[in-house]
Order: C-alpha cells, then sequence, then structure tokens
C-alpha cells in the first residue's frame, strides 16, 4: 500500500484477512491499516488458519503484495476436532496455533527490519511464539474477560456459569499481562481502558465507521418499522435477538399490532424467526441506506459481548435513532435521551420502541445528535490521528 512518508516502516499483523469485511473485527483491521498506511509504509502480515483464495485475492487487492504465514495443526475429524474448536476459541493459551518454525524465522528478520509492529488481538502473536517483541503495539479491539463476565447474567444454567466465571478470570490474567509484553496496548474505549487497569500506555482508538460523503438529512419515517443489523450467527446477536423476540417484541406488539421487525444480515440456521409474527429477514443487504431510513428505529437488545457495536456507529452515521440495552452501547460515548434510548428491561425497551413509532418525529433530535457524536468522535479520519500520534510516541 502506497505511503507519502516511508521513513516509519510499520508491521501490521493480524490473524484474519479483512476482506471482503463481514464482521466488525474485519472493519477495524482494514481502517486501522488504511489510517497507518496514510503517513507509513506498511507492510502486511497474515498470521492465521490457511485461507480461502478469494479472501487473500481480496486483501491484496486493498494492501498489494501482503505476506502469509499459515498456522499449522494437526488433522482431526469428528468429535476430536470439534473438542479443538472449543478450546481453541475459549481458552487464552489454546487459541492461536503455530505457524512453522520457518516463518517464526521469517518473521523475526521482517520485525527487525521495521520500526513498530502493530498485532491486531494477541492471536498472531501468539501464533509466532513472540512474548516480549521490540517496539510493538498490541490492539485488544475486544476483551475476551468482559464478554464472558457479561455473558455470566445471561447463562440459564450453573454449568454455563460456572465455566463462564473460569473464562472471564482466565482471559483477565490473559489480557492484563499485555502491557508485560507489548510497548502500547490499544482498547477500544475508556470502560475497557478502566477494567485493564488504566494504566498511560494503554490507549483508547475507538472503533469508526467511514463518514458518509455528503451529510445525512432526517427523514419522516412513515412505516411502522423496527430493525435490526447484524449477523445472527455470531452468539451476543443471536442471543440478544431471542431475548428481544421473547420478552420485548410481545409488548410492542400489543400496542401496535401493525408493527413490522426488519431484520438485515446473514441467515443462521440457529437464528430463524419466521415464526414471530411481524418478523422479516432480509438477509444480507450491500447498502442498507434506503432500507434504515424507513425505520423508525435500530434496536440493539444485546446481552453480552466485547468491544463496541459498529451496529450503532453506522445508525449514527445515517441519522437513524436507535433503542439499545446498556450492554449493547458498551463502552460508546452516549447518552440516555441525548444521542440514544437505553433500556435493560423488557417493559422499558418496548416503551421506548412504541413512543418512537408512535411518533416517529421525536427521533429526530436524537439521530441529529447521534450524528454530532459519530462526526466528534467515530469518524476513521478523526480516529486516524490518535493512532498515528501513537506511533510517532513509539517509533525509533
Amino acid at each position: 500500500m502506497a505511503a507519502p512518508n516511508r521513513t516509519v516502516r510499520v508491521l501490521y499483523v493480524a490473524s484474519d484477512l479483512p476482506c471482503p469485511p463481514g464482521q466488525g473485527s474485519h472493519l477495524r483491521i482494514l481502517n486501522v491499516a488504511r489510517q497507518l498506511a496514510k503517513a507509513y509504509s506498511v507492510t502486511f502480515v497474515y498470521a492465521g488458519p490457511p485461507a480461502a483464495q478469494d479472501r487473500l485475492e481480496a486483501t491484496r487487492a486493498v494492501f498489494g503484495d501482503i505476506v502469509v504465514m499459515p498456522t499449522v495443526s494437526w488433522p482431526l475429524t469428528g468429535a476430536a476436532a470439534r473438542l479443538r474448536h472449543k478450546v481453541q476459541f475459549h481458552w487464552p493459551w489454546y487459541h492461536a496455533a503455530p505457524v512453522a518454525r520457518s516463518d517464526k524465522a521469517r518473521f523475526a528478520r521482517l520485525h527487525r527490519e521495521h520500526d513498530l509492529t502493530w498485532f491486531h488481538t494477541l492471536a498472531p502473536a501468539d501464533s509466532l511464539g513472540l512474548r516480549r517483541p521490540e517496539h510493538a503495539v498490541v490492539d485488544l479491539d475486544d476483551l475476551n474477560h468482559v464478554k464472558y463476565r457479561l455473558k455470566l447474567a445471561a447463562d440459564a444454567s450453573l454449568r454455563l456459569r460456572t465455566a463462564d466465571r473460569i473464562l472471564a478470570y482466565k482471559w483477565s490474567r490473559w489480557e492484563r499481562r499485555a502491557l508485560d509484553r507489548f510497548d502500547a496496548v490499544a482498547v477500544c474505549s475508556r470502560e475497557d481502558r478502566r477494567v485493564l487497569g488504566d494504566h498511560e500506555r494503554i490507549v483508547v482508538i475507538p472503533n469508526g465507521f467511514d463518514k458518509p460523503a455528503e451529510t445525512p438529512t432526517w427523514t419522516e419515517r412513515r412505516a411502522m418499522r423496527l430493525g435490526f443489523l447484524g449477523h445472527l450467527g455470531y452468539t451476543p446477536n443471536r442471543d440478544g435477538m431471542h431475548w428481544y423476540a421473547r420478552e420485548v417484541w410481545p409488548k410492542i406488539q400489543r400496542v401496535l399490532p401493525s408493527v413490522q421487525m426488519r431484520l438485515v444480515g446473514r441467515h443462521d440456521p440457529r437464528s430463524d424467526f419466521s415464526h414471530v409474527p411481524g418478523f422479516t429477514h432480509l438477509g444480507f443487504v450491500e447498502d442498507v441506506t434506503e432500507e434504515m431510513a424507513t425505520w423508525s428505529a435500530m434496536v440493539v437488545p444485546l446481552q453480552f459481548g466485547g468491544g463496541t457495536r459498529l451496529k450503532i456507529l453506522e445508525a449514527f452515521s445515517r441519522m437513524c435513532p436507535v433503542v439499545a440495552t446498556p450492554v449493547g452501547a458498551y463502552g460508546l460515548d452516549v447518552t440516555h435521551e441525548r444521542d440514544i434510548l437505553l433500556s435493560s428491561d423488557p417493559e422499558g425497551f418496548a416503551a421506548r420502541c412504541v413512543s418512537l413509532l408512535q411518533d416517529p418525529a421525536k427521533g429526530q433530535p436524537l439521530a441529529e445528535a447521534a450524528w454530532r457524536t459519530f462526526v466528534r468522535h467515530y469518524d476513521w479520519d478523526v480516529i486516524g490521528d490518535t493512532i498515528r500520534s501513537l506511533v510517532r510516541t513509539l517509533a525509533p
């Protein structure tokens, strides 16, 4: 990727390929690397499972030539493969399979040739066997121990609560050690910085969203619609929408029987809402601008999860009012009744949705304030200044 200033060389390392973007972490990787490339020479390294060729080609189309270091694991099938997947997905010291020894040596040479190495999450550093790399930043864009801690309240059984309590403890220790391993730790929010210890070497780099080419304008909502945006294969999204369909939606329908609920995002067989009266699943929509302009509000009913919700920032960027749980709005610089409506209980959540459906004009001041919040804090060009400031501080 071309850069106007090549005096600083940055090695950007990720365990996932961001193109085409299909989830929040992809957008984080893509935009942080792009902001770095605006000022520095960036080499993109992929250290993760063997990747599909189309994803490699799509990522190369953005970053040019990328360095690929696939992780290696023993081939397993059946129950053994499922067990390994579960262990690697959840347990911190097994979450990253190693790369080949030759790739570790190749990476060591690359690391020496660059001024700063930026890791997206701990996974690629662990795959490469790096305990204390010099001149290095790790971006913890999703604190796993926060996710498991929040999930405790939603767990239905003692077995799940016990497992998540153990995982929250294990991940907390693993993630807090990042300060001992790296020169700086990037997180998504002040809340994440606080739970890691509020150290001066923890830098808040918020998640963002691309600013529209033209400033959006408020349009009056005429359809009796609410909407949800997100992949329902993601457990927090799926769990939140099941809670909403079970606890909130019937309360809304009792007041407004003709209301519609529109779901936008990839379908998942575990999340079939076709049996819920009033629900319509549109699947993936390339450009949601026109669809979202018909919603009286986007709902974000998450009960647990880590990081920050890009769906809220997307709604803000399109002047769509948002009703969310406090967990759904975790980490965002928002205030109830200023730029968002918040409620953690089904009655309050339903009442806020009904209020916007019955009087859509109430959404205008919320949406306009949300746009101002977005422009001030969550435009990637604004966030880029913080990213480049960190590089100037750390690069030798």
